[in-house]
């Protein structure tokens, strides 16, 4: 029988399978002979003392990388070192206490030859990070660029300036990007940005500081919003000169860059369980993130303090330009901060929220005078106390004991809730101001519907000092289980009033800022970047800041053509003042101020437009309540009552350009807060006719125009033929400083509530609340509610709606600007607006339709309130670890970050502080100008008697004075509606009003190209009015873009899982054609999550054009580049990308099929994919098919071989490198097979699951564990299980022609690692079938049974063998041994055994020797004979399962007569190998010789 077809144990002896042996060891089938031949030899290379390899990797030329570590549990002294197959030596590659090598991990080593011809190699662990390592470099670099997902510094980028490019106009964000010596690259760092051009053609200068110098390349790319597209590239690519450096972007790109690299954070991964190159990118398998302690970080950030400040003056140093455009913070508006850590390998953290402190006392202060309290000071209030608990604490002492709080009745309206104070009123708690800022800590902010989990960290609460800048010591503040706190700004009123020194010029400049103190740096982190919450209108306070207007009386209707129907209706009121040429105007001495003959018959459509206004006591208003001479002393409340005559105080409008171009959906629940009021006369640009330079008497900027037919203030027709032929126009510029006055306002007032909200189209007219909008542009419209049962100092009756009491208490404001005993705020300021003659009243009046005399020199005067048009929540930013983030400071380093407020009793506090000039927010301070326009319905001017009287006066100044005689002859039929110049059409009014605005846009800047914004174009900004009259809100959207590119997700309290034990994730690929590598280069989104049913994924392989995943329980396998044949060839079909059709599980069962547990247990071949599945106790191989080989006669052997131990070392994944249990699989390329190691040690003494002996000696001595190690060959020639192997080498390594063993042995005291080569025939050293462990041979053996139908007595074995020496030192090298064949033999049935048996030559024969085996040859073939049973108990086994004989149970001295021969159905024979040979043998064939037995 010719023994080829491998070893069979599945079935009994009796039917052994012709071809099959039971068992073979130490042998191979050589094809060529086709016969199996005794293991080669091996030959001892180079011996590396004090290491122990714990890894490896095979290079084709037969180098081997080895990693390596001198103690079995310890780091110190690791290394790489190469195994150099030429020289036969070893070289140190890299040795660093940072390699972390351990001889319980499993290592997985993926190589590549780059396009400099150097090995280049990725290590993983699936514990520490991923290593690239270059084995071919003459010197190394840094370890922290060792790492695959290296350790780096990101640069801050700021502007310095803007100069000469081709950038177009748009926004532009930067981010940077690093590049090594072999050409790979990290991945991109945080955009930073916005940086804007306004101006085309421009270029940007960029200052990149904090460089990382351990990188050869920086490179900078953009991601550019213009023309409505966001286009990216790299715009810069320079060599590293130092850690600060200039960089011009001019408009060139330099390289492509993909959205997804700039805009999306980088990705990194602290571990990989498998790599593989495949398709020219690395893949990564089951993977770990940078782990993150939630808790630990979140108590990081709740010890970080924002602090709002303002700056007075600007510092010598700037930290603006990481934002030029200066983005501040809207005030009163509420705001959630978030802070991020940016780790050592460029990778973020989560996005921490940064809770407020809670504040149970809040210094209230009253404004002096109120409720007839000359210095009521301040009371302090819980702030979280609803508003009727402030407004019922009356008792003696309490806040409201004189009434002095019943304003906050106002707030009450704003919703029906019961309402906190800060839900409407500013919190915020100013220091003590410093010569450069005001500042302070932040209003509180509590959701009511929202609270802390459980687990949340305590808040750390700081003792400020009064100054701010130092704290006597901390408090902790538990937050768990508490309301979500947020940040409110102050607001500009509150710091009007509350700060003594506030100056509002200077927060014009610099804005509202905020600081963060108290920044720590958690280890592992060497940065942190800040964020808030993206304010929307859903979740935020402030919808906007904007001037209001007023509404008016509908003149169009009542004088005009508007229709009497729309008599009630209001109009928008183009200044917030009376007509002062309306016919309800009128009297001596002024025009309009007095009302004629009073408010009694024929002023019904007055009252109602007034609202109805009544005395204190409700009774009508009397003519005598009104003034009636110029001289006569007028109370301010009665001013007032003339001046609302003709303008609606309980109806606004705003002509916001961001709310109007946005619309946002209006809460059902809003309000307004008076921030403050401006007043400022009209300006006339000097080209206005009649402004003459000679006339120095006052009469300069004159309203005269003395050619009927200028079509520049005056027209006299717009051409739209609709009879709007007289147009007044008029311009304020509330934005220059001369001649500005600002009024803060009053608690009173401060808080009103709205209803009705809505956008009023242009030209339409709104019947649901009263509202004309004719030939009036579009508008955000609002009434004030109702005011009921306010107490002193306003009366009910007196003023009944929230405008009313608005305008009230501004124009009765002390000590700002204004005279305090009338409280004329119009006369205090504006004294000299008649040509510089003192006249009170004088000022107040309005807008004029006709010519204006010349000696008239009457401006108009505009006082305009601008308010916050605020949603009513008491929720903000509801879920907060949900929100969408924007960066509001660029990558923050330590180094360049100041020093944290002090402790008072000395020492340094922890952290660090970012000051504000680094923080930028959500809006800008900036200009922008609109028009309001409206009919007027009348068209009235002088007598031309009138105009010629006033001519001939020769003094004009005197003629304007209290007794002009000129003057004061007029009366009032010279102005009646039938004297003067008159029209039966109607006319209109522009006003055009420059502001400064708080708002994301800056439309003097973002739309300067739309004729509404350009300042200089003053003739379009003055035309008359058309029926589709509005402004032009349109905006360049790429301007305004904020910083909220993919940014972190928020911390939940949770610790996120950082293993993704199912996912894949790869590089980018490669680009053809070019020398730049790629493999360090994540897409955040590239990854693909396999099956969670089917176990870990422990392995990948590069199959062909696919990826075998192979989990524990499954191998799946993915889609390649498919093809279709054609007539003339194959087509490709698809993109060949792996992933684009999910992976296919290539045996679909309910528990799996096919897995694998260990790594090194899988091998790829060229035959194909082989693999072990320890937990089925399979083997299986992959070559377009799924076959398990295990079941080829083998199965019940591998079943129990490949249950290991879990009793001294469970890891699911063992390193059989270092002697625990685990497999591993080799392909051998001289025999074509897979030698598969199975070992499964018994650890002597009681060792703990996971623990491992302390020293290597312990793993070389018996005394420390029972090896149990085998090994077992898979032959592709033959197709079958060939033979077991007494290999005792830590690990067995191939390359494409040689295989190779590693040993670690304990010599001489000293550790030694081994290298060793196999399958060696010719070397003089070799020493056949070494057992390194003990030093000893171990011999060659095969077991073949015979089967017989019958019981038969079995008489002499032959056999066919071939010796041959294979000593190159030896005189008969290559020389046939005719007369060396096997030294032993031994026989066995399933009852019977002879042990181990010498065989006797014929001529040595001794006949005193009862056991006679007598080997005798023929020339070509050995038999023996004579053989017998030596079996001392037949009960008792005499082969154990590892088929040794029991020594025990076999007596050599047996008495002859006991000593059967052999009679069975079976027989089995063992042939043996000599134990010292340099001869190897060839076995062709083994035959048995039986005689029928008759017992």
């Amino acid at each position: 029988m010719k023994p080829i077809k491998g070893m069979n144990l599945d079935v009994s002896p009796d039917a052994q399978p012709p071809g099959t042996y039971r068992i073979a060891k130490n042998f191979v089938y050589d094809a060529e002979f086709d016969g199996l031949i005794q293991q080669p030899g091996e030959v001892a290379k180079a011996v590396l003392d004090s290491h122990h390899a714990v890894g490896h990797h095979v290079f084709d030329n037969g180098d081997i990388l080895l990693l390596c570590t001198s103690a079995a549990n310890s780091s110190t002294g690791d290394s790489i070192r190469l195994y150099v197959a030429a020289s036969n030596s070893y070289t140190e590659i890299l040795t660093s206490t940072d390699l972390n090598f351990a001889p319980t991990l499993e290592y997985d080593i993926a190589a590549f030859t780059n396009t400099d011809d150097q090995r280049v190699v990725v290590i993983t662990d699936g514990t520490n990070k991923p290593l690239v390592i270059n084995v071919d470099l003459a010197t190394q670099p840094n370890f922290n660029l060792q790492y695959l997902i290296p350790t780096r510094t990101y640069p801050k980028i700021t502007q310095n300036n803007q100069t000469g490019g081709s950038l177009p106009i748009g926004t532009y964000f930067f981010s940077v990007q690093y590049e090594y010596d072999d050409t790979t690259r990290t991945t991109f760092g945080p955009p930073t940005g916005p940086f804007r051009v306004t101006e085309a053609n421009a270029g940007i200068q960029l200052s990149l500081t904090q460089i990382d110098t351990n990188y050869k390349r920086i490179r900078v790319g953009k991601i550019q919003l213009s023309d409505e597209a966001i286009t990216t590239a790299v715009v810069a690519d320079v060599a590293i000169t130092g850690t600060s450096q200039i960089v011009y972007i001019e408009g060139a790109d330099f390289d492509n860059a993909l959205l997804e690299e700039l805009a999306v954070l980088p990705v990194t991964y602290d571990s990989a369980k498998a790599v593989e190159f495949h398709d020219n990118r690395l893949y990564l398998a089951n993977v770990t993130a940078p782990a993150e302690d939630a808790s630990s970080l979140q108590t990081f950030a709740n010890r970080i303090e924002p602090i709002w400040e303002i700056k007075k003056v600007r510092l010598s140093t700037s930290f603006e330009s990481d934002d030029p455009e200066n983005h501040k913070f809207m005030p009163d508006e509420v705001y959630a901060f978030y802070v991020a850590w940016i780790r050592d390998d460029g990778s973020l953290t989560r996005a921490y929220h940064i809770p407020n402190n809670t504040r149970s006392s809040f210094s209230l202060k009253l404004a002096a005078g109120a409720g007839g309290v000359a210095n009521p000071g301040s009371f302090n209030i819980n702030p979280k106390d609803t508003l009727a608990t402030i407004m019922g604490a009356t008792g003696s002492g309490q806040v409201n004991e004189n009434g002095l709080v019943n304003y906050l009745k106002n707030d009450a309206l704003v919703s029906s809730n019961s309402q906190k104070y800060f839900h409407t009123r500013c919190t915020a708690d100013p220091f003590t101001d410093k010569t450069d800022r005001h500042h302070g800590r932040m209003g509180i902010w509590e959701n009511a519907n929202e609270t802390y989990p459980s687990t949340f960290p305590a808040k750390t609460v700081y003792a400020w000092n009064a100054g701010g800048d130092g704290f006597s010591g901390t408090s902790s503040e538990a937050l768990a289980g508490e309301k979500v706190r947020h940040h409110r700004m102050p607001s500009l009123s509150f710091l009007i009033e509350n700060v003594s020194t506030f100056d509002m010029d200077a927060y014009k400049n610099f804005g509202l800022q905020v600081r963060f103190d108290f920044l720590q740096f958690p280890a592992g982190t060497k940065g942190a970047i800040f964020y808030h919450a993206k304010r929307t209108t859903a979740n935020n306070v402030v919808l906007g800041h904007a001037p209001i207007h007023f509404g008016a009386l509908n003149t169009y209707s009542h004088h005009g053509i508007g229709g009497d129907a729309y008599k009630g209706y209001s109009v928008q009121s183009v200044i917030n003042c009376r007509n002062a040429n309306s016919p309800h105007a009128g009297g001596t001495g002024n025009i309009g101020i007095n009302a004629p003959g009073g408010l009694g018959t024929g002023s019904t459509e007055v009252l109602a437009a007034a609202g109805n206004p009544k005395e204190a006591d409700g009774t009508d208003f009397e003519t005598a309540d009104f003034k009636t001479n110029e001289n006569d002393n007028v109370l301010s409340f009665n001013t007032e009552i003339q001046d609302r005559l003709g303008v609606h105080y309980s109806k606004a409008v705003t002509h916001s350009p961001d709310l109007l171009a946005l619309k946002p959906a209006l809460p059902t629940q809003m309000y307004t807060r008076l921030e403050y009021m401006l007043m400022q006369e009209e300006e006339q640009p000097n080209d206005i006719e009649g402004n003459t330079a000679s006339n120095n008497n006052g009469r300069n900027n004159t309203m005269k125009i003395d050619d009927s037919t200028s079509s520049f203030y005056y027209s006299t027709t717009d051409g739209d033929g609709e009879g709007q032929d007289q147009a007044r126009r008029m311009s304020f510029d509330f934005t220059a400083p001369s001649g500005l006055r600002t009024i803060q306002s009053f608690p009173q007032s401060e808080v009103l509530a709205i209803e009705n909200q809505r956008y009023l189209p242009a030209g339409v007219i709104d019947d649901d609340v009263k509202f004309d909008n004719r030939r009036s542009p579009e508008c955000l419209y609002w009434d004030y509610k109702n005011i009921t049962n306010t107490d002193s100092p306003y009366n009910t009756n007196t003023h009944h709606n929230a405008g009313d009491r608005l305008w009230f208490s501004v124009l009765n404001n002390p000590d700002t600007y204004s005279d305090n005993t009338t409280g004329d705020t119009d006369n205090g300021a504006y004294q000299n607006t008649r040509g510089g003659v003192t006249s009170a009243h004088v000022n107040k009046a309005g807008y004029f339709l006709d010519t204006m005399h010349a000696s008239r020199t009457t401006r108009a005067v505009h006082r305009l309130p601008f308010v916050n048009i605020n949603a009513h929540r008491v929720d903000c930013y509801y879920g907060y670890t949900t929100q969408e983030l924007v960066a509001c400071t660029s990558v923050l380093a330590s180094a360049s970050l100041n020093n944290p407020p002090t402790l008072s009793s000395g020492g340094s506090a922890a952290g660090k502080t970012v000051p504000s000039e680094m923080v930028h927010g959500d809006v800008l301070f900036s200009k922008t100008q609109y028009r309001v326009t409206a009919n007027a319905g009348f068209d009235i001017g002088f007598s031309s008697s009138d105009v010629s009287t006033l001519a001939t006066v020769s003094d004009n100044n005197a003629a304007l004075g209290n007794n002009g005689a000129a003057y004061n002859t007029l009366t009032l039929t010279d102005f009646a509606v039938d004297n003067g110049t008159t029209s039966d059409t109607v006319g209109h009014v522009v006003g055009l009003f420059k502001v400064n605005s708080i708002s994301p846009i800056d439309y003097l800047k973002h739309n300067k190209e739309k004729l509404q914004h350009k300042d200089s174009d003053t003739a379009n900004l003055l035309r008359p009015a058309s029926a589709a009259e509005t402004n032009d809100v349109s905006y360049n959207k790429n301007l305004v873009r904020l910083n909220d590119w993919l940014q972190p997700t928020v911390s939940t309290d949770e610790n996120l899982s950082d293993s993704f034990r199912y996912r894949i994730v790869r590089s980018r690929q490669q680009d053809a054609g070019t020398d730049r590598l790629k493999f360090r280069e994540f897409a955040a989104l590239d990854f693909f999550e396999q099956p969670r049913e089917r176990g870990v994924i422990m392995h990948l392989q590069s199959y062909a054009d696919k990826l075998l995943i192979h989990h524990e329980d499954s191998l799946f396998l993915t889609i390649g580049k498919e093809s279709l044949q054609t007539t003339t060839g194959s087509v490709v079909l698809g993109s060949g990308d792996i992933f684009r059709v999910k992976p296919q599980e290539l045996a679909a069962t309910e528990y799996g099929l096919g897995g694998t547990q260990h790594k090194q247990g899988c091998v790829l071949t060229p035959q194909g994919y082989f693999f072990v599945d320890v937990r089925q106790g399979k083997v299986f191989l992959y070559n377009g098919k799924l076959k398990e080989i295990s079941n080829q006669g083998m199965r019940k052997w591998f079943q129990d071989h490949l249950e290991l131990r879990t009793d001294w070392y469970s890891s699911s994944a063992p390193a059989v490198h270092s002697y625990f249990p685990g497999v591993l699989a080799e392909y051998d390329p001289v025999f074509n097979r897979v030698i598969l190691v199975i070992r499964n040690n018994q650890h002597v003494n009681a060792l703990n699951s996971g623990q491992e002996p302390g020293t290597l000696s312990a793993y070389t001595g018996d005394t420390q564990y029972t090896d149990t190690t085998v090994a077992v060959s898979y032959s592709f020639n033959n197709g079958a299980w060939v033979s077991l192997h007494d290999f005792q080498y830590n690990v067995i390594a191939g390359n494409a022609d040689k295989l190779y063993a590693l040993r670690t042995v304990f010599e001489s005291s000293t550790v030694k690692h081994k290298t060793i080569l196999l399958n060696q025939y010719t070397d003089s050293s070799i020493e056949y079938i070494s057992n390194f462990k003990t030093n000893t041979k171990s011999p060659a053996f095969i077991d073949i049974a015979f089967p017989a139908q019958e019981p038969v007595s079995w008489q002499s074995f032959s056999w066919h063998t071939r010796v041959k020496e294979h000593d190159p030192t030896d005189a008969n090298f290559g020389h046939l041994d005719l007369a060396a064949t096997f030294a032993k033999a031994a026989v066995y049935n399933d009852y019977q055994c002879t042990g181990d048996l010498t065989f006797t030559r014929a001529s040595d024969v001794d006949i005193n020797t009862v056991q006679q085996v007598t080997l005798r040859h023929n020339g070509t073939r050995y038999q023996f004979n004579g053989f017998r049973d030596l079996v001392n108990n037949t009960a008792a086994r005499f082969l154990d399962p590892e088929y040794n004989f029991v020594t025990a149970n076999i007596n050599a001295n047996k008495n002859w007569y006991d000593q059967r021969r052999f009679k069975s159905t079976h027989a089995v024979v063992r042939l043996i190998t000599p134990e010292t040979t340099t001869k190897l043998l060839y076995l062709y064939d083994v035959d048995a010789k039986v005689r029928k037995s008759y017992r």
